[in-house]
């Protein structure tokens, strides 16, 4: 009988241990969460402020690349007239 009550014992001791156990990583996911909370925040806000700048940026894309092209033309059709211009001085 005192083997039983031993056992009982024993296994009453290993269950209150892994209820204590089980209570401290409740207490620690709590908060674990807690301070994931204000990251996931601050992470959707920084995604809702790209896609802003993406839609902003594939609104003008087009417009900005057709300036550039102009402005890449001008800049090289001074170049070259400053080229032919300071050969025909040489000459």
């Amino acid at each position: 009988m005192d083997k039983k009550i031993n056992s009982i014992e024993k296994i009453t001791t290993s269950v209150e241990d892994i209820n204590t156990r089980l209570d401290r990583i409740e207490k620690t996911l709590i908060k674990l969460e807690e301070l994931l909370n204000p990251i996931l925040d601050s992470s959707q806000h920084m995604n809702n402020h790209i896609e802003f700048i993406e839609t902003i940026y594939d609104g003008i894309k087009q417009p900005f690349h057709f300036i550039m092209d102009r402005v890449s033309n001008i800049s090289l059709m001074t170049y070259i007239d400053n080229d032919i211009i300071q050969y025909i001085e040489e000459i």
